[in-house]
């Protein structure tokens, strides 16, 4: 059975996310700084990995990028945990490659759905078919967005939220309703910033000109849609 890796500075919060992780049904394994867990990650890849933003030495940051730089690691789903809740501080995390992010001090259980709901994530494309849009083409398995001749490889998230406005195209979604129907939360509840910087980094992908999308769009007021 694969693990999932905890990567948290604070030995008691470590050693808990571990305990309730397990008490779930998952194998968990916790180390305590950026350097070990990439180290870890060479030895054997985890399922997913929760993952503290401020570390001693090579921050949370630092590893989300390294890890979405690697071709064999940039599916692996990232829940970042922060003690920093401020705006600009989720979107530095969401930017850097992660999928969820949670603010100090949370409650387990919910820290235990968010990672289950990221795995499943993960897993939702394992028997799909392709699903296109116009000129857009997504496979949810390997979580890769065709593009005309060009491809681009995308995270859990990225591809979910693509897979659900690609299933919709032409239909204005508003964040909540891509947070809900996307990425599993429920209905009416969530952070929209979450929706935003992930459009962001999709647009940086696959658009042509990121200041002017051509497939991504927001209309006023309704909500992001895929053009085709």
């Amino acid at each position: 059975m694969s693990y999932i890796l905890v990567v948290e500075d604070e030995c008691e919060l470590n050693f808990l996310i571990v305990c309730c992780l397990r008490a779930a049904g998952y194998e968990a394994r916790g180390v305590q700084d950026g350097r070990r867990a990439l180290d870890q990650i060479c030895q054997e890849l985890p399922l997913g990995m929760v993952l503290d933003v401020m570390m001693p030495g090579l921050s949370g940051l630092d590893v989300c990028r390294q890890v979405r730089q690697d071709e064999a690691l940039r599916h692996l789903p990232i829940l970042m945990l922060s003690a920093r809740g401020q705006r600009t501080d989720r979107i530095a995390g969401l930017e850097a490659g992660a999928d969820d992010y949670m603010t100090k001090p949370f409650h387990v259980d919910e820290l235990v759905g968010r990672v289950r709901t990221l795995l499943r994530r993960a897993a939702s494309g394992a028997e799909s078919t392709l699903i296109q849009a116009g000129a857009l083409a997504l496979d949810p398995q390997r979580h890769v967005l065709y593009i005309g001749q060009h491809s681009v490889y995308l995270t859990p998230t990225e591809s979910s939220i693509m897979a659900c406005l690609m299933t919709h195209a032409g239909e204005a979604l508003t964040s909540h309703d891509v947070l809900s129907r996307a990425l599993g939360y429920p209905p009416d509840s969530g952070d929209p910033t979450l929706v935003r910087t992930h459009v962001k980094n999709l647009r940086q992908k696959i658009e042509p000109d990121p200041a002017h999308p051509r497939y991504l769009v927001h209309q006023a007021g309704r909500g992001y849609a895929i053009m085709t």
